[in-house]
């Protein structure tokens, strides 16, 4: 059985409201596919969305980046934080960033950025 939730809008002013958005739309995802697809009268683009086999994979993506981005901001905006640790939290989220993007450049296997 599937409950009623109440799915969240995304503000562009408020950066930790992209993850939880997200995630409501990923748990129901099926059902929501579903439902859209079975409308005598789904719109365009909700048919080209639940029809793209991408779409769920581009919202884990999304879902995965954005809690990466919420965990930083999460550190930064405590009540009471000095430069010196919010300077270090951005530090410590580029070097693990560039760690990463080093590993995935000499990864044989992995796509080539040129």
């Amino acid at each position: 059985m599937i409950e009623y939730q109440r799915i969240l809008e995304y503000r562009k002013t408020l950066w930790l409201s992209l993850m939880p958005a997200v995630e409501r739309i990923l748990k129901p995802f099926p059902a929501l596919e579903f439902y859209f697809l079975s409308q005598q009268k789904c719109s365009t683009v909700m048919q080209m969305i639940f029809t793209n086999p991408c779409t769920e994979l581009w919202l884990f993506f999304v879902h995965n980046i954005s809690a990466i981005f919420d965990a930083t901001v999460l550190k930064i905006e405590k009540q009471s934080i000095s430069v010196l640790e919010v300077s270090s939290a951005i530090d410590e989220r580029l070097q693990k960033q560039k760690h990463f993007c080093s590993k995935r450049s000499e990864d044989p296997g992995s796509p080539s950025t040129t």
